[in-house]
């Protein structure tokens, strides 16, 4: 989903009344139950705030008993993915850690020099750019927003790119 839509998922619960006891990221999402007497599906709505990734966890009323997890994923709208005409292949990367990942730079003018004006979190996911490739790997769980320009740094493209554990663990 992405950051400004709501999304709702269907929960199929006979313990009763649900409630959100945890949300791991209120920055990134809010969220809420309809829980609507006598039906064993309960909706949750979510709403996407900001590009990251949050953690629900739905429970029963009075208990841990039946508790259920919801994974939200959240990138950028999609005009920050076009912002002044720089474009990528792949505009919000979810990567794990130790993972490298290749990124085609385009933009609507033609040119296909770039460089890297800003990387919010270089702990997180290290870069580097080769002509119109931009490479990353995945150093730290965390996101971190990467605006790459042209050179001439007048036309400019953000892309957010969110590290998660290693798969398996």
């Amino acid at each position: 989903m992405t950051a400004g839509n709501t999304g709702t998922a269907a929960i199929s619960n006979s313990y009763g009344t649900l409630t959100i006891s945890n949300n791991t990221n209120s920055s990134v999402i809010s969220a809420s139950v309809s829980n609507t007497s006598g039906q064993t599906n309960q909706n949750v709505t979510v709403y996407a705030i900001a590009p990251g990734s949050s953690m629900l966890t739905i429970c029963p009323s009075g208990g841990s008993a039946g508790c259920v997890y919801l994974y939200v994923q959240v990138g950028a709208n999609s005009s920050n993915n076009t912002s002044g005409g720089v474009n990528f292949s792949l505009p919000n990367p979810v990567m794990t850690v130790g993972q490298s990942q290749s990124i085609a730079i385009y933009s609507t003018n033609g040119t296909n020099t770039y460089t890297i004006s800003n990387n919010t979190s270089a702990n997180i996911v290290s870069l580097s750019l080769s002509g119109s490739s931009l490479y990353l790997v995945g150093q730290n769980l965390g996101s971190s927003t990467i605006t790459i320009c042209q050179v001439s740094n007048t036309v400019c493209g953000t892309l957010y790119v969110t590290v998660n554990g290693p798969t398996g663990v």
